[in-house]
């Protein structure tokens, strides 16, 4: 399972145990195993401390993002340089900006 591989290997490289990563992160030693073991498999509440802990993406956690950015929506489809640009300045805007993006591109579909 991708979650458990790359929680192990991103434990790994930082040279962090188990349970100081289950500490970070505010959970048990047992649970942070039974993840890292692919036991069991974290929510969503959980994957957003993880990956604050990691500094990655929820996306890398789960393996829909490669090392490099790139995120991977299913296994045949890739976003290409441009829509990785184009989504990563979305997400660097405020919520209200954002909104007006989505109100200009639904304006655009209409025409």
């Amino acid at each position: 399972m991708q979650i458990s591989q790359n929680l192990k290997s991103m434990r790994n490289a930082l040279g962090k145990t188990q349970d100081e990563v289950a500490h970070a992160g505010g959970f048990s030693q047992g649970l942070y195993t039974k993840w890292e073991n692919g036991a069991s498999i974290p929510g969503a509440e959980n994957l957003i401390k993880l990956a604050d802990c990691f500094g990655c993406s929820i996306d890398y956690l789960v393996g829909r993002e490669t090392e490099d950015g790139v995120i991977a929506i299913n296994d045949k489809l890739m976003l290409n340089d441009r829509e990785q640009k184009l989504l990563k300045d979305f997400r660097g805007l405020s919520h209200q900006k954002q909104e007006k993006v989505m109100g200009y591109i639904a304006g655009i579909k209409e025409e």
